[in-house]
């Protein structure tokens, strides 16, 4: 149960909810400034909370308002790709935001473009087709060029990590990768691979990743660093806070 309130033109939503132990205050895109209760508290006592919590509400609102110019791209990059794509925005009825390649290098992105979230949503779904195209079939070049075989690879949207292996030699790759430059995309896939062999980072392990790329402490510390390669529009989140 909700409904939209305001105090002092600050807009915001009341949303009543069992699981919650204590009052919530939540800032996102998709719901703006939301406050969660717990169920039978009384709404009445909302104003003078949002008052209170007044400075941290208007400095979430503000990294929100930066967040929002960042989440509408005009153009990106695709570093592992080597390939550079013009954004251009259509406004229809759909609710969703569907990206398409189009001839010339041109991104068309269709639907709610007034919606900084749907947009977001939109480029991320179009990023992880592109990953699994290109990143996969990658993975298999160099997993046959260094003669270590694997079961199979997925992509996903990792938080904190650029791949993973499992036990079963399941490699699961971040499809932020394609916004990395080709050395640092090879070193994260032969660090995977070499987890094949030897699942922990043990000397063993490191011997073999420097028997397949010497140069691979250089690398490992560049990709420490990488994140700054992705733009915020690619993060898998995109709320700016709670309180």
């Amino acid at each position: 149960m909700s409904k939209n309130q305001a105090t002092h033109r600050m807009k915001y939503t009341v949303r009543y909810s069992r699981r919650a132990r204590r009052v919530g205050l939540r800032v996102s895109l998709r719901n703006g400034l939301e406050i969660v209760l717990p169920w039978g508290f009384d709404s009445k006592l909302v104003p003078e909370i949002v008052e209170r919590k007044r400075a941290w509400i208007e400095r979430s609102v503000g990294n929100l308002e930066k967040t929002v110019r960042l989440l509408r791209p005009e153009s990106l990059r695709l570093d592992a790709l080597d390939e550079d794509w013009e954004i251009q925005y259509t406004a229809t009825a759909r609710a969703a935001v569907v990206a398409r390649e189009t001839e010339g290098g041109v991104l068309s992105a269709r639907g709610a473009i007034e919606n900084p979230y749907e947009v977001a949503m939109g480029l991320r779904r179009w990023l992880h087709r592109k990953a699994i195209a290109h990143l996969i079939p990658w993975l298999e070049g160099v997993s046959e060029r260094q003669s270590i075989p694997f079961s199979r690879a997925t992509v996903r949207a990792q938080k904190t990590r650029w791949a993973s292996c499992s036990e079963r030699r399941t490699i699961s790759l971040n499809r932020s990768l394609l916004f990395l430059p080709t050395p640092l995309v090879d070193q994260v896939f032969i660090h995977e691979l070499c987890h094949i062999t030897h699942i922990n980072h043990s000397t063993e392990f490191w011997s073999l990743v420097g028997q397949l790329e010497p140069n691979f402490k250089e690398l490992e510390a560049r990709l420490r660093k990488a994140d700054d390669y992705v733009p915020t529009w690619a993060s898998p989140s995109v709320d700016v806070g709670k309180n």
